[in-house]
């Protein structure tokens, strides 16, 4: 069944798929196929289906054709080769998919595909990563679609991974070998440099291809480097190995992996970097090796189920609501039992809180600044306890946190007693522009409040 079915889809084929996808290349552009040739191997194969179909019915026979499965795949893996060899890569690629996706044939894959990848170093294109890696990932998700574990597929998948590896290793040591080190940090975040590595950094991103090959490369292009550079020059340029913070994170930290003898070196450069990268989307195992970089406050923020967040200020500063008006106060540790969160963590480092006690949202109300006008104040009394949230993002300082609204604006800051009213310690907002001058107050430190839920 499987040798028929291999014959009448190399007939299909050419049936109808080259007639169908003639129209959409032309349209697009891009070079004719050459029909005649085409043209002869469909009538052959017709033929031969057409034979062999007549001879089981003389014969009576009602199991498979008797032929020979080498010869099957040859005949087709030829059809595919002579289909494909007159276009450019893109419209081979289009062809080839067109074939494979009409089946779950593992064998029928792997022929399309060994073609495709014939045809991309025929066309010299393995140089350039891009294309192996765009190639890479259409694989994968072919084996990872037909749950196929072993075999020649798979064999495939390797080969070319091995080459994407190689190839891409090469082209990003050449970031690690600059001139010199002066601002090397300005000439990575240059977007005119170093621009074919930027170009496989982006479709390295753990996100889209997963972290164990950009690992695989990184090693490759550590292996390398370091029989030319001293191990302090490539530290000095590890953020050119990444397009964003969470790749230069991992950058850092496979450096420091096989360097154990560099954690003073590379300490504040990973803390640094783990206060700015998107650490929801990081793999679970770097959360081991970031454990002793965390400070505290994220360390808690994410490790905790609940929190309270202090004013550094002084011992007072336990934020929550006030006792009588919905403004936020803060209250001494004798209060702390009513001053937990629940928490909700968003990307880039943004939570929502909910208080535990009061069950309301931790909330800043932008309305009536100076009548209409949208310019916060220098500070204000606007932070609520409401049914309604507000988005806060964290800017961590040292152990501590500073709280923000989205827009960068507006800080929540506790602990100027001129702020206060009776018994009520008001929190308020100051402008983002008075933060280093009023950084005492408007600082906090999360701690682990999640024996209150």
């Amino acid at each position: 069944m499987a040798l028929q079915y291999i014959l009448l889809l190399k007939f299909l084929f050419l049936n109808a798929v080259l007639a169908r996808n003639q129209n959409v290349l032309e349209a697009n552009k891009r070079e004719t196929i050459n029909n005649s040739t085409l043209l002869e191997v469909h009538v052959r194969l017709f033929n031969d289906l057409l034979a062999k179909d007549a001879a089981v019915k003389d014969k009576n026979i009602g199991g498979p054709i008797a032929v020979k499965t080498h010869d099957c795949i040859d005949e087709l893996e030829d059809v595919l080769t002579t289909a494909v060899q007159d276009y450019e890569w893109w419209s081979a690629t289009y062809l080839i998919k067109e074939v494979v996706n009409n089946t779950q044939n593992a064998t029928v894959h792997y022929i399309g595909y060994k073609v495709l990848w014939r045809k991309l170093i025929t066309d010299k294109l393995q140089y350039d990563p891009a294309y192996v890696i765009d190639f890479y990932s259409i694989l994968k998700n072919v084996t990872r679609d037909l749950g196929t574990r072993t075999g020649p597929l798979i064999a495939l998948e390797t080969e070319v991974r091995v080459q994407l590896v190689e190839r891409s290793a090469q082209l990003l040591e050449v970031t690690l070998h600059p001139a010199n080190y002066n601002n090397i940090n300005a000439i990575c975040m240059n977007t005119s440099n170093y621009v074919v590595a930027r170009r496989i950094l982006t479709q390295l991103d753990a996100t889209k291809m997963g972290e164990h090959i950009f690992e695989e490369i990184l090693n490759v292009t550590f292996d390398a480097v370091e029989q030319l550079e001293s191990k302090a020059d490539t530290v000095k340029a590890l953020n050119c190995l990444g397009l964003n913070a969470n790749q230069r994170l991992i950058a850092h930290l496979m450096f420091l992996q096989r360097n154990n003898d560099l954690h003073e070196l590379l300490y504040n450069n990973i803390q640094q970097l783990v206060g700015s990268c998107d650490l929801n989307s990081l793999a679970p195992k770097y959360w081991e090796r970031i454990g002793a970089f965390l400070p505290t406050s994220m360390e808690v923020l994410h490790n905790s189920s609940a929190v309270c967040i202090h004013n550094v200020t002084g011992g007072f500063g336990y934020l929550s609501e006030c006792s009588q008006t919905s403004l936020m106060c803060t209250f001494q540790n004798g209060y702390k039992y009513r001053s937990a969160f629940r928490f909700e963590r968003l990307l880039g480092n943004r939570y929502i809180f909910q208080s535990i006690f009061w069950q309301n949202y931790i909330k800043l109300e932008n309305s009536g600044f100076n009548g209409n006008s949208t310019v916060p104040p220098a500070f204000i009394k606007n932070i609520y306890g409401s049914a309604t949230p507000s988005v806060w993002q964290a800017v961590f300082v040292g152990n501590n946190v500073a709280l923000v609204d989205p827009s960068m604006r507006q800080y929540l800051c506790g602990g100027n007693q001129s702020m206060w009213s009776n018994a009520e310690q008001y929190v308020y907002s100051r402008r983002a522009e008075d933060f280093q001058l009023y950084q005492h107050e408007c600082l906090w430190l999360i701690e682990d409040c999640s024996d209150m839920i």
